[in-house]
């Protein structure tokens, strides 16, 4: 956009000076008629003159007679008997810039797409919404900016106590103990909590599963789904039996010695799960978390404080010195 309003400006300045008229821009199909004044390419690099260029010294305007050559305009030259491979798909001219020997070019005035090989996000609403969620991320941005501007004071004051506390620690190295020693302490603790937290685990009640015999295996541990994991529905939902209406779930064993009281032999009995959750366990992990942060608090609070002491009783600097 920017290479296309340079030469349009340019180019009437030009023929402003000169008192020329204004040549006609205008380009059909691959560009072979174009007679325009275009010198620059789409990336801005001024275009040598085809007649003194040595780059290509086949496109000359005497080996082109019907593709006007003039001066160093862009063209399109190629022959009448040329074949497909020898001619551009648009104008084109040889730069001044050794590393980029030719490129396309753009007639004056007109102002080429920005994403001209296509877009990466096809949708257009797409497209939309990502062009006005920029706007807001810039304003989210702005804001941010405008917050760390208001907060200037209590930023530096964080910095300044930072640096105090790179001070203390720089002077009292023995300090890093403190948190070494709280790490052993959690780890004590936490082995601690695992032993006691297993224990608790384990006590399942013995009212968890029923006490009764069962005739058949189904009536005792239900009957499970028949659809595969990624399927869903009604149909594929499982009847849980005497058993297995809890979680976590017993488990089902046969009794020889059956139950022969009423009509059914019944053989299949509930045993208990292995654990179970309960407001115990609960409870105990909830010591364990508040237990966790508690240790972690004290060590930052002996630390804060041992920092304050050294700040507040050091003689031979003073507070403002310090911050």
């Amino acid at each position: 956009t920017a290479v296309a309003v340079a030469s349009a400006g340019a180019a009437a300045y030009s023929d402003a000076v000169n008192g020329d008229d204004g040549v006609s821009e205008a380009l059909t199909g691959d560009g072979a008629d174009y007679r325009g004044k275009q010198t620059y390419t789409n990336s801005g690099m001024k275009c040598v003159a085809w007649d003194t260029q040595e780059v290509f010294p086949e496109y000359k305007s005497e080996n082109y007679p019907e593709s006007n050559l003039t001066s160093n305009y862009c063209r399109n030259p190629y022959l009448s008997t040329d074949d497909e491979y020898s001619k551009a798909s648009t104008i084109w001219c040889i730069t001044s810039d050794a590393g980029t020997p030719w490129e396309e070019c753009t007639p004056i005035g007109v102002i080429t797409p920005e994403c001209s090989q296509g877009y990466a996000i096809s949708s257009e609403s797409a497209r939309d919404a990502l062009w006005y969620s920029s706007f807001v991320i810039w304003g989210l941005g702005l804001i941010w900016m405008v917050a760390i501007f208001c907060a200037a004071s209590r930023i530096r004051l964080a910095i300044a106590l930072n640096k105090v506390a790179a001070m203390f620690v720089a002077a009292h190295p023995q300090v890093v103990l403190i948190p070494i020693a709280q790490a052993v302490v959690a780890v004590l603790w936490t082995l601690s909590w695992f032993y006691a937290a297993s224990f608790l685990l384990s006590q399942v009640p013995d009212d968890y599963v029923s006490t009764e015999a069962y005739a058949t295996y189904a009536e005792a541990a239900g009957t499970g789904s028949s659809c595969a994991f990624w399927e869903s529905g009604d149909d594929c939902d499982g009847v849980a039996g005497a058993c297995t209406d809890t979680w976590p779930n017993g488990f089902v064993w046969k009794d020889n010695d059956c139950d022969t009281s009423g009509d059914d032999v019944k053989c299949w009995r509930c045993g208990p799960p292995r654990y179970t959750l309960d407001v115990k366990f609960a409870m105990s992990f909830f010591v364990f978390l508040w237990n966790n942060a508690f240790n972690v608090a004290l060590g930052q609070m002996l630390i804060a404080m041992c920092c304050s002491l050294w700040f507040f009783k050091r003689g031979e600097f003073s507070r403002r010195q310090l911050l």
